[in-house]
């Protein structure tokens, strides 16, 4: 199982966009709505984004397999490597954000 490694710079930028979407589409919801956790919803909108965009990074990096069990193997192994970085980022994001929200109080 072998992977092809980006050759260029603009290659390496192209695997930090999904986590950069995760992030910024955080900071997107946080700027708009701050005030009432409608943020987060644009967070788990930039996640899905980023799960399409993984899942084509992955076969990109496994194009370079000859058989097709390695080719799956592969992409498998960088989808999955891709995902825990960008739910590390989404969660992350929700967290702070999450944090900064009034707490409620029943009177």
């Amino acid at each position: 199982m072998s992977w092809d490694k980006p050759k260029s710079g603009r290659q390496w930028l192209v695997l930090f966009v999904p986590p950069a979407i995760c992030a910024l589409s955080t900071l997107a919801g946080g700027l708009i709505d701050p005030k009432d956790g409608n943020w987060m919803a644009w967070s788990i909108v930039g996640l899905l984004i980023a799960t399409v965009m993984s899942a084509g990074l992955g076969i990109w990096l496994a194009r370079v397999n000859s058989s097709l069990s390695s080719k799956i193997g592969t992409a498998a192994v960088c989808f999955i490597i891709l995902m825990l970085v960008n739910g590390a980022v989404s969660f992350a994001g929700c967290a702070v954000g999450w944090s900064t929200l009034p707490t409620m109080s029943f009177h």
